[in-house]
């Protein structure tokens, strides 16, 4: 009778144990045609292209995918926001035992709720003049402005904020200086927590401000 016992108390712990998993990874797709679907998310990215460059991002990195007649708006953990166009064309959900393929033409709004854990979170971010914020490690080595007195390459770990990379820009030190020129570099290379590196044109950004640890 102990055996008996500990067997489905064993039991019932694996059931506890594999509810809480499902419950919380379960996402929401709400379609178009005001039906709700909860379940998994199977796909391994979604891919969404931007004015910017085009990024692909797992689902355990999104919280919300808002799909509107004009444009996208993607919403990450780490409070970015995302504006552009959804390139995935299908999402794939288990919800129970059955698997569903849905058209994102059919599809109004995602979220998704899924747990990570130990995922390095850089602390510098762009602001782009979209209105969209990116989190990342700037890879470039050096910062390249003309000024009246001459062209300087300047380390980028010497940086703390750049404002306003196209036409006149204004470049603000660690130490205190403020030097104000021209970028000649045409793309700032980035580093996105998502473990991808896309080349962000300098037209497209309005601040970078970078966290120098």
């Amino acid at each position: 009778m102990k055996f008996i016992k500990e067997i489905l108390l064993l039991a019932s712990l694996i059931f506890a144990t594999s509810f809480v998993f499902s419950a919380d990874n379960v996402s929401k797709l709400e379609l178009k045609s005001n039906e709700i679907i909860n379940g998994i998310i199977l796909n391994s990215s979604f891919l969404f292209k931007t004015i910017y460059g085009s990024i692909s991002i797992p689902p355990s990195f999104i919280i919300s995918i808002e799909i509107g007649d004009k444009e996208n708006k993607l919403r990450s953990i780490y409070d970015e926001i995302i504006t552009g166009y959804l390139g995935t064309e299908y999402v794939e959900l288990k919800t129970g035992e059955t698997k569903l393929k849905i058209q994102k033409e059919n599809i109004r709004h995602i979220s998704i709720n899924y747990v990570i854990e130990g995922k390095k979170i850089y602390s510098s971010y762009l602001e782009m003049k979209n209105g969209d914020r990116l989190f990342g490690e700037i890879t470039n080595d050096l910062f390249q402005i003309t000024t009246t007195y001459g062209t300087l390459d300047i380390p980028f770990k010497s940086i703390s904020k750049i404002e306003d990379i196209e036409g006149t820009t204004k470049v603000f030190m660690v130490n205190g200086n403020i030097m104000q020129g021209y970028i000649s570099s045409p793309y700032l290379n980035v580093k996105l927590n998502y473990g991808v590196t896309i080349d962000i044109p300098k037209s497209s950004v309005k601040i970078v401000n970078l966290n120098q640890n």
